[in-house]
């Protein structure tokens, strides 16, 4: 068994508070539970050397490449395992309790002085689920502070590209890397930021060109 530092569900503009396990934040306003998922429907990323599981099919093959590198350099750098989930719904488990089931059931981080992470966001109902073991949790305040400020909204737009992108961004930063890598790491993630950014309006262009030629 693990322990992890826990605060419960919050909004936006609300203050955490201890419930649950592991960290979970709100975007909005719940929408009704649909494609629920049990967590034997979902395979292990790490399985096949990939860092990303994304179940819902939320995210573009280019966010997803980015955070499966981003993933890949923090663990070389850090030797902490990390994983993200994205998931249609959290099924009959809350988001928290189903992240503290994968990151047990997969045993991320666990082999090495408990300093796996795995972050679940839950498309249908836009919640985002951290779970990470003792040794990290001095991390949560600041994490919860940095994905209220930068995961939530674009959660909340249904922009998941980017609350993935920011999630991992806020993991990085929360888990105290050296100002030099924590550089390294958020420029990447900036430049990665960028190209969905173009690549969106890319599409949304040439879908307007379309109509309009229709």
């Amino acid at each position: 068994m693990y322990v992890s530092e826990t605060i419960g569900c919050i909004k936006r503009s609300a203050l955490a508070r201890l419930a649950g396990c592991g960290l979970l934040l709100l975007a909005g306003l719940a929408v009704p539970p649909a494609g629920a998922i049990a967590p034997d429907d979902i395979s292990n990323p790490r399985d096949e050397d990939f860092r990303v599981a994304d179940v819902a099919d939320r995210l573009s093959p280019s966010a997803e490449r980015l955070l499966d590198d981003t993933i890949d350099a923090f663990e070389r750098e850090t030797k902490r395992e990390m994983v993200v989930v994205i998931v249609p719904d959290a099924a009959s488990s809350s988001p928290e309790e189903l992240a503290a089931e994968l990151r047990d059931r997969w045993k991320i981080g666990q082999d090495v002085k408990d300093l796996g992470i795995l972050m679940l966001i839950s498309a249908e109902d836009r919640q985002i689920a951290v779970d990470f073991g003792s040794n990290l949790s001095p991390a949560w305040r600041k994490l919860d502070r940095l994905l209220t400020e930068n995961a939530l909204p674009e959660l909340e737009n249904d922009n998941y590209d980017l609350a993935a992108l920011a999630g991992v961004e806020a993991v990085i930063e929360a888990t105290s890397l050296s100002p030099e890598n924590l550089f390294a790491f958020d420029f990447l993630i900036k430049v990665g930021t960028v190209v969905v950014i173009a690549r969106v309006v890319q599409n949304l262009v040439i879908g307007r060109r379309a109509k309009a030629q229709e």
